[in-house]
């Protein structure tokens, strides 16, 4: 099934009509606070508690995805990526990011509106640190530039404001 990054804000309502505990995390977060990026994938942090990954699975079958026969498990290791979909319109879902814990990412987070439809992002502090544990040279310098910027969130011309278009 192809998905749109338009599609996405189905995603989100399917989300949090099932109130799934999830974090928008890596390109679409960096942008959430300022920093513009190419978009190749949505990145979702999720809490790995069994009765929000089963939440979870409701709202990606759904969403369109219940021919693939997600389970669980697929969700409960920490160290696997679900990748869901192809760049563009990829959806990457983790139950645990570099150096921060979901506790303390679920206390810290920010609610934004991804055109209109709210959603949990990760505070732009522990993106920051998610961003030097990892370590990648790419990840150093989105830390380094997002450290810089002093704005809160953006809103205009980006997924996080209303549709251009109806």
């Amino acid at each position: 099934m192809s998905k749109t990054p338009r599609d996405f804000l189905e995603l989100f309502q399917y989300l949090n009509a099932y109130n799934v505990e999830y974090l928008v995390v890596g390109g679409y977060a960096l942008m959430y606070y300022g920093y513009p990026v190419n978009l190749d994938d949505l990145d979702l942090f999720i809490s790995p508690d069994p009765k929000n990954i089963q939440k979870l699975l409701q709202a990606l079958n759904d969403f369109g995805f219940s021919d693939l026969g997600l389970s669980i498990q697929d969700f409960s290791d920490p160290d696997k990526l679900v990748s869901l979909g192809y760049p563009p319109e990829q959806l990457d879902i983790v139950s645990t990011i570099s150096s921060v814990s979901w506790k303390e990412a679920w206390e810290q987070r920010k609610k934004g509106s991804f055109w209109g439809v709210p959603i949990y992002i990760l505070s732009k502090d522990l993106l920051i640190k998610n961003k030097r544990a990892r370590g990648r040279p790419q990840d150093i310098r989105d830390a380094e530039t997002l450290a810089r910027l002093d704005i809160d969130h953006v809103i205009d011309r980006s997924p996080f404001s209303e549709p251009l278009i109806p």
